[in-house]
């Protein structure tokens, strides 16, 4: 869980971050547009903090269902393997690839 808070914080953060030195570079203009991407930065930031406390489950790339499927496939090769269907290196390749989502 607190991976996921960190990695929607740090969108959140980037987003504010990027619309604050855009904001600060239009400021001569009187542009401040920019104010209210700050501000969606900030309320995505608290808003996803709060859901993910709540227990909603927001995307996250490298999540648990990645790793369940990964882990689901990995064993159906070596159900495969050991039928006879899987060739050594062919299970290799693919559980190479797995164990990398996996881990």
């Amino acid at each position: 869980m607190f991976k996921k808070i960190l990695f929607h914080l740090a969108i959140a953060a980037a987003i504010f971050w990027f619309a604050h030195f855009q904001d600060v570079a239009n400021a001569r203009g009187g542009h401040r547009a920019w104010e209210q991407v700050m501000t969606g930065g900030f309320v995505y930031g608290l808003l996803s903090t709060i859901l993910i406390l709540l227990g909603v489950n927001l995307p996250y790339p490298f999540g648990r269902n990645a790793s369940k499927q990964a882990r689901a496939e990995l064993l159906e090769c070596k159900k495969l393997l050991d039928a006879g269907i899987l060739t050594k290196e062919e299970f290799d390749l693919k559980s190479d690839k797995l164990k990398k989502i996996i881990l």
